[in-house]
């Protein structure tokens, strides 16, 4: 695990915060969900901003979790 992924776990157990942190750890692992295609770029940006508006990828990931399973 990559120390800074384990330091985030601990404190977001610390901040009782954990289940959204752990999500967010688990999107860390893998390749950016936005793979678009050259010519339908404006329209991955704009349902990228639809999640998450102009924050981080780690916050709109937790977003769209939110949004599919809550």
């Amino acid at each position: 695990m990559d120390p800074r992924v384990g330091k985030m776990l601990i404190y977001a157990s610390v901040m009782q915060c954990l289940p959204a942190v752990l999500t967010i750890a688990a999107g860390m692992a893998y390749k950016d969900p936005w793979v678009m295609p050259l010519d339908k770029k404006q329209a991955a940006d704009e349902a990228r901003r639809k999640f998450a508006g102009e924050v981080y990828i780690h916050i709109y990931m937790y977003g769209i979790y939110t949004q599919i399973y809550i």
